[in-house]
């Protein structure tokens, strides 16, 4: 009856065997994450001699610009803006299914473009499709594709996982139809899918305006934009000409979503706006798992908001998003010399030098609030996976368990099968407040390996025995 309630499954004999592989990969410098800071690595390592792995979760390189339009070069913005059109100036697309086979095939062409250098180098291996699990010693890596555990040894390696959007805590933010930013434009981008009729969008940076352009140029009505920020803060170019077409609330936040079985409403200080989606673009957390796991530290940056890494091993190095670079152009400048120095740590060529590596990123506006939760009488979920909401985790440190990690394993956040992906930076910031204590005294939990749930069979390997 437990195992019932719990929801645990059965394991059923009758499941056919699987067919798994392994396979033993080396490389003067692997790079993992293919967005625009790993595909600079990869070419600059690449281009000084080095044998590069360049390693993707997804199936096509680009990472955030296969699907966010800010910072994308002219070229593709133009493209983008034509594909949406008709000759007549309206949208193409449509409520229920967003007619976007002109812009997918044009988009995957201009893609393609991009990616042909670092495909066609002959010093480069891409590996799409591909989750590198862990970090071991001496740069041991652990990675599977599909069916197949490769085992890949690299002398130096560079890190361009990028960040994960992170939610924000308020009543009822369990409800289906509540989504991060960037879910609402995958799934708008990538799959042609519009996850409503009419959206409310909560944000907190420039990241939550482009979320409100990309719907409304999918045809999806705005009800309202509930910036965090005062108007003097908000520094997107989108917000003068949304600000004339939708509803903007100025320096407010979202109090509660209304509805039974699917969001209805959302509650903005006393005014109720009805809407069947609402998009939360409040903030990023480094993917920093492989870092931590390799001995690199993380601090808390007081002036972004992020926990960012600071120090890293030997012959580790990190670029892009992970790094708290969010433009594009500065990506690729990290990037870049990112493949440099993990090159020349590799035996070829020298490293960049100090006033090499002093080059400025471009100004980044704030991208990561630090309101995290939103009071209120309702239930407020911390972490999805495991069902813990903020009371949990205020009952779990008023009972001594008052120590990150300790508070982990009592009250299961992040324990689920994603590790606190999204939760674990919320989780953090609740429990200093709980303790009165900052940030950077909290710290962060340990991160392991795998970094993802895998099949028991793509660690068992091909079948050997006859059955």
């Amino acid at each position: 009856m437990l195992r019932l309630a719990a929801g645990l499954g059965q394991v059923h004999r009758e499941t056919p065997r699987g067919e798994f592989g392994k396979q033993f990969l080396h490389a003067d410098v692997a790079v993992i994450g293919g967005g625009p800071a790993g595909i600079s690595a990869a070419q600059e390592a690449a281009e000084r001699g080095a044998r590069v792995l360049l390693f993707d979760e997804n199936s096509a390189l680009g990472g955030q610009l296969q699907f966010y339009d800010a910072d994308l070069p002219k070229s593709l913005t133009e493209l983008r803006s034509e594909a949406f059109s008709n000759a007549d100036g309206s949208r193409n697309f449509r409520h229920a299914a967003l007619e976007s086979a002109t812009y997918a095939s044009q988009m995957g062409r201009t893609m393609t473009d991009f990616q042909t250098p670092v495909a066609s180098h002959p010093n480069i291996t891409v590996l799409t499709d591909t989750v590198v699990l862990g970090w071991y010693d001496d740069n041991w890596l652990a990675a599977v594709q599909d069916a197949r555990l490769l085992k890949i040894r690299a002398t130096s390696l560079v890190l361009a996982t990028g960040a994960y959007e992170m939610p924000l805590v308020f009543d009822n933010n369990d409800l289906p139809g509540v989504m991060l930013g960037s879910a609402v434009q995958r799934l708008l981008r990538l799959y042609g899918v519009a996850p409503g009729k009419r959206a409310m969008v909560m944000s907190a940076n420039d990241d939550g305006w482009q979320v409100a352009a990309d719907l409304e140029r999918a045809g999806i009505e705005i009800a309202a934009i509930v910036e965090e920020r005062a108007r003097v803060q908000c520094t997107s170019p989108l917000a003068a000409a949304l600000s004339r077409r939708a509803p903007v609330f100025w320096a407010q936040t979202i109090k509660q979503a209304r509805g039974k079985g699917a969001v209805s409403g959302a509650v903005i200080g006393e005014r109720t706006i009805e809407c069947e989606l609402i998009a939360v673009s409040v903030g990023w957390t480094p993917a920093s798992d492989l870092i931590h796991q390799a001995g690199g530290k993380s601090e808390y940056n007081i002036a972004r908001g992020e926990i960012l890494p600071t120090t890293f091993p030997p012959g580790i190095f990190a670029a892009g998003r992970v790094m708290g670079t969010h433009n594009v152009n500065g990506q690729r400048i990290e990037g870049r010399l990112a493949g440099w120095s993990a090159a020349a740590f590799a035996g070829f060529g020298d490293a960049p030098t100090d006033a090499e590596r002093a080059q400025q990123k471009p100004f980044e506006p704030l991208r990561t609030s630090t309101r995290v939760k939103v009071a209120g009488s309702g239930k407020r979920f911390l972490c999805y996976r495991e069902d813990v909401t903020d009371h949990d985790l205020e009952i779990s440190v008023e009972e001594g368990d008052d120590n990150i990690e300790l508070l982990k394993r009592y009250s299961t956040i992040s324990m689920g099968p994603c590790q606190g992906k999204m939760c674990a930076l919320n989780t953090i910031h609740l429990c200093a407040r709980a303790n009165r204590a900052t940030v950077r005294e909290t710290g962060t939990t340990t991160a392991r390996p795998p970094i993802i749930p895998l099949k028991l069979g793509a660690l068992a390997g091909q079948n050997l025995e006859s059955v």
